[in-house]
C-alpha cells in the first residue's frame, strides 16, 4: 500500500533512545521522551507520509471506491500510528498496515485505549495560508446502531466509514495564540486520548525537563467515541493540512521531509496512572467578520449576465445557475445546526467525508461535461471580504469523489502574504474579456472585486480567445473519463484572527452556471 513511503521510513530511528529525527538530541522534547520511558510510559516510534492526488486515486479509491473529496491544493500530512497489538481489519489492512524497515507495524488508521495517547511532535513549517491538526473517527461497527445502514459501506461489511470530526480542531491561528508561535516558528506537540490523568501528566513531566507547558495542545477524545484495541473498537485517522506556502520551494521541502517533520509516537501510561475519561467535546460556535448578504442583488445581476453569455456558447442548454450545496448550516450565533458535522455523523451513522471544524464547504454539482461544453462558477470571495485565510476551488471527478486540480486564494491581510491566485480580480476582467462589462450595472462594476468567475471547459475551439484568460481551467481529460460526473468544491479554510471557521450563515454560498 505505502510502498512509495519505504525511502522515507528509512530515515527513522530504529529505537527512541538512539535517534529520532528533527529532535536534537539534548532539547526539552528528547528529555522528555526519554523521561517519560523511565517513568514507566511505554514509548513506541511511528512514521508519517505525505498523501498526494495520485496515491489516492491508485490506493484509497479502489479499495473504497472513492477519495472522500479530497482537495487538490491540500497534500495532507498523515501520521502513520504504531498499530502492533492492535486488531488490524482484514477487509482493508493494506490500508490499515505497513511494516517499517525496523519492524514496526505502523498504519494510518488505528485503534486506541483510554490508557493510550497518540503524541506527534511537529516542526511548523515555513509561512503559509493554512495549517491544521484534526483527528476523526474513521469508521465504526453497523452494530452500535439501532438503525444503521446511512452510514457509507466500508470493505469490511461489518463497519461503515464515518471518517468524521469527534472535536475541534487546531489550526495555525489556535497555536499561535497559545504559543506565541508562528509559522516556522519552532516545535509544538499535539496529544490525542481520552484521559485527562495522562494529560496532566505529561504536562507536569514536560514542564520538569524545562519545557514550556503552551507548547503541548490536547486533543480531548470523549465519550461519543469507542475506545479500545478490538475489532468492537472505533478506528481513527488523522490529518495535518498545510496550504499554500508563501515560498513554494520551502513548502516542498518541508512536505518531502514529513517523517521527519512530523514525529509520530504511541504512548501507553504505566498501570499506576489514574483514568479520567474526557467528556466529549462542544464544537466552537462560528463567527464572521464581513456580512456578505448585501451581495445578493449582485450576484443576480451577474448571474444572469453570465448566463446569457453562456446560452450563446452552447447549443440548445438550458442554462441555469444554482446554488451550491453546503457541507453544513449554523445559526446567526455561529451553532452548527445540520449537515456533516463530525458529532452529527457519528450519532446518525454518516459519512462526514473528513470534515473539519474550522473550514466550510460547498459542493456544486455538473454532471459529466462533453467536448465544446464549458460551465462556469463564480461567487462572493470570502478571501476578499475578510471571512477566511484561504478559499480553494476544486474540480472534481465526483463519481469518485476525487479533487483533481485547484485554485487557491489566500487573504493577505490575514496571512501576511498575497499568493496572486487567480480568483482576486477575476469577476471584473471575465466581465470586461467576454464583453458584458458595460452592461453591468456601477452597483456591480463596483462590488466586482469581491466577487470571482472561473470558467472551466473540456477544450475551446480557435474563435473561443478567451480560453486563453487565467479565469479559464482546462478540465484534464484523461482524469475525468466522459462517462464520469463533474463537480466543483468550494473550501474556506480559517476565519482570520480566529481559531474557528467562518459561520455560512452570514457567507454567501458560491454558484455553478451550466447547462
Amino acid at each position: 500500500m505505502l510502498k512509495s513511503f519505504k525511502r522515507q521510513a528509512t530515515f527513522l530511528g530504529l529505537s527512541l533512545t538512539l535517534c529520532m529525527p528533527g529532535i536534537a538530541r539534548a532539547d526539552v522534547w528528547h528529555q522528555w521522551l526519554n523521561g517519560l520511558t523511565k517513568a514507566g510510559y511505554q514509548v513506541q516510534a511511528g512514521a508519517a507520509f505525505v498523501t498526494t492526488v495520485s496515491y489516492c486515486k491508485k490506493f484509497v479509491v479502489p479499495l473504497f471506491h472513492t477519495c472522500f473529496n479530497s482537495d487538490a491544493s491540500d497534500p495532507y500530512v498523515i501520521p502513520l500510528v504504531p498499530v502492533a497489538g492492535s486488531y488490524i481489519d482484514p477487509y482493508f489492512g493494506q490500508f490499515s498496515s505497513y511494516t517499517l524497515p525496523n519492524g514496526t507495524v505502523v498504519g494510518q488508521d488505528f485503534r486506541l485505549g483510554t490508557n493510550e495517547a497518540v503524541l506527534l511532535v511537529v516542526n511548523l513549517p515555513p509561512t503559509g495560508g493554512y495549517f491544521s491538526y484534526q483527528n476523526y473517527v474513521f469508521s465504526r461497527l453497523k452494530s452500535d446502531y439501532a438503525n444503521p445502514g446511512t452510514g457509507y459501506q466500508s470493505p469490511d461489511p461489518a463497519r461503515d466509514v464515518m471518517y468524521a470530526t469527534y472535536g475541534n480542531s487546531v489550526n495555525n491561528t489556535a497555536i499561535s495564540d497559545q504559543s506565541g508561535l508562528g509559522f516556522g516558528g519552532g516545535q509544538v506537540a499535539f496529544i490525542s486520548t481520552a484521559n485527562s490523568d495522562l494529560i496532566a501528566d505529561v504536562t507536569k513531566r514536560f514542564q520538569q525537563v524545562g519545557g514550556n507547558p503552551k507548547l503541548l495542545f490536547p486533543d480531548p477524545m470523549g465519550k461519543n467515541i469507542n475506545f479500545g484495541t478490538t475489532s468492537q473498537a472505533d478506528d481513527f485517522s488523522i490529518l495535518f493540512r498545510y496550504l499554500v506556502p508563501e515560498n513554494a520551494s520551502a513548502g516542498k521541502k518541508w512536505l518531502k521531509q514529513a517523517d521527519i517533520n512530523v514525529q509520530v509516537f504511541r504512548i501507553t501510561q504505566p498501570a499506576s496512572l489514574g483514568t479520567k475519561q474526557f467528556p466529549t467535546d462542544v464544537l466552537r460556535d462560528r463567527s464572521y467578520n464581513v456580512d456578505v448578504s448585501g451581495y445578493a442583488s449582485d450576484m443576480t445581476e451577474l448571474n444572469n449576465l453570465l448566463s446569457t453569455w453562456l446560452a450563446t456558447q452552447e447549443s440548445g442548454g438550458n442554462i441555469k445557475a444554482v446554488q451550491a450545496n453546503p457541507s453544513m448550516t449554523a445559526n446567526s450565533a455561529g451553532t452548527p445546526q445540520t449537515g456533516s458535522v463530525g458529532p452529527f455523523c457519528l450519532e446518525k451513522d454518516r459519512l462526514c467525508f473528513g470534515d473539519q471544524q474550522d473550514a466550510i464547504h460547498w459542493g456544486g454539482y455538473v454532471g459529466p461535461v462533453q467536448n465544446g461544453q464549458l460551465f462556469i462558477v463564480d461567487g462572493v470571495n470570502p478571501a476578499s471580504t475578510g471571512n477566511t485565510d484561504v478559499l480553494s476551488l476544486n474540480l472534481e471527478n465526483a463519481s469518485k469523489s476525487v479533487g483533481l486540480t485547484a485554485l487557491s486564494q489566500t487573504n493577505p491581510s490575514a496571512t501576511g502574504f498575497n499568493n496572486g491566485g487567480v480568483l482576486t480580480g477575476s469577476a471584473e476582467l471575465a466581465l470586461k474579456t467576454l464583453g458584458l462589462w458595460n452592461s453591468a450595472s456601477p452597483q456591480l462594476q463596483a462590488a466586482a472585486p469581491n466577487l470571482y468567475v472561473h470558467l472551466f471547459t473540456r477544450g475551446c475551439t480557435s474563435a473561443q480567445t478567451y480560453c486563453t484568460a487565467s479565469f479559464v481551467s482546462p478540465i484534464p481529460v484523461t482524469q475525468i473519463p466522459y462517462q464520469d460526473n463533474v463537480s466543483v468544491e468550494f473550501r474556506a479554510y480559517g476565519l482570520p484572527n480566529s481559531v474557528t471557521g467562518p459561520n455560512p450563515y452570514y457567507v454567501a454560498a458560491p454558484y455553478v452556471i451550466h447547462d
